[in-house]
């Protein structure tokens, strides 16, 4: 009898442990360990990039940092859910890194490419230093310059395509109706509308019959929504 109750003791501490490292596995699973940044501007961690690919963009953006300021960081990986946690996706990959590397800024001017060869995305996301109105810019650049190499699988070509064409686009001063004419063509119209709005309100109003007290009651008014403050930075992705 003792025996028995020995053996299904030590039956319940086998599968206490068992369930133990499950739990430590899952647990560390579930942590991010992002790879070390690196010196230099390019961290190929996964291996695809040429030789010369990487030295050019390395300089190139070393020169870019030196005359405009803008620290911008170029990073491979094979898939994202090889540094871990739960439900991975390059997208808060990208945003987890930059954090990690402190590349999110919101005073300096960040930018941070990240290429996923297994998951087959690209992302790119800006610090807070950029407005919205390059979002556009970043997105043609992606889908333009980049993706069309990267469906023949060649990603060193493509990456270099890229990022020699956001330094280009980036360091031309652009005029005020090249970075806000479409926002200020939207803002115009809605402009116009809500005119057309009050205008044709009025007209009703002036040609409405006086009635009683009643109906002249003004509407309860909604309570005022809390508004939604948007940081700037922003970026683009694709995938292919």
């Amino acid at each position: 009898m003792r025996n028995n109750f020995k053996f299904r003791i030590s039956n319940f501490g086998f599968a206490a442990c068992a369930v133990f490292l499950l739990l430590a596995a899952v647990q560390l699973r579930s942590e991010v360990v992002y790879p070390q940044r690196s010196e230099g501007h390019v961290h190929d961690f996964a291996g695809i990039l040429a030789e010369t690919d990487n030295k050019t963009m390395g300089e190139m953006l070393k020169s870019f940092q030196d005359a405009a300021g803008v620290d911008m960081e170029v990073v491979t990986v094979k898939n994202v859910e090889d540094y871990g946690g739960q439900a991975a996706d390059i997208d808060s990959f990208t945003e987890g890194l930059s954090k990690a590397w402190s590349a999110d800024s919101q005073a300096g001017k960040g930018i941070l490419m990240i290429v996923s060869t297994g998951d087959r995305r690209i992302k790119v996301i800006t610090s807070g230093a950029f407005g919205p109105e390059y979002d556009d810019i970043l997105l043609g650049i992606v889908n333009g310059k980049v993706i069309p190499f990267f469906k023949q699988a060649d990603y060193s070509r493509g990456i270099y395509e890229g990022v020699r064409e956001i330094i280009k686009q980036l360091s031309q001063k652009k005029t005020f109706l090249e970075l806000y004419g479409g926002y200020a063509a939207g803002a115009a119209a809605v402009l116009i509308l809500l005119c057309v709005i009050i205008l044709s309100r009025r007209t009703g109003q002036a040609k409405a019959p006086v009635g009683d007290a009643d109906s002249r009651q003004k509407k309860p008014v909604k309570e005022k929504q809390d508004a939604v403050v948007e940081k700037f930075g922003g970026g683009a992705s694709g995938g292919w």
